[in-house]
């Protein structure tokens, strides 16, 4: 879906739904951009790091 129609789909929510969203499609691009730079960890590892901790 492209940026544009996100935008449209938020302008029909009410104040507190736009804030729940926009903080939410700034999460998802944060998480895609440390994806992208190798910035994650995999699901084993975190896991077995809980584990170590818990």
């Amino acid at each position: 879906m492209k940026l544009s129609e996100r935008v449209r789909q938020i302008s029909c929510l009410n104040n507190e739904e736009k804030l729940e969203t926009m903080a939410f499609l700034k999460l998802i691009n944060l998480g895609k951009n440390e994806i992208s730079e190798g910035k994650f960890q995999h699901v084993e590892d975190f896991f077995a790091e809980m584990e170590k901790e818990g």
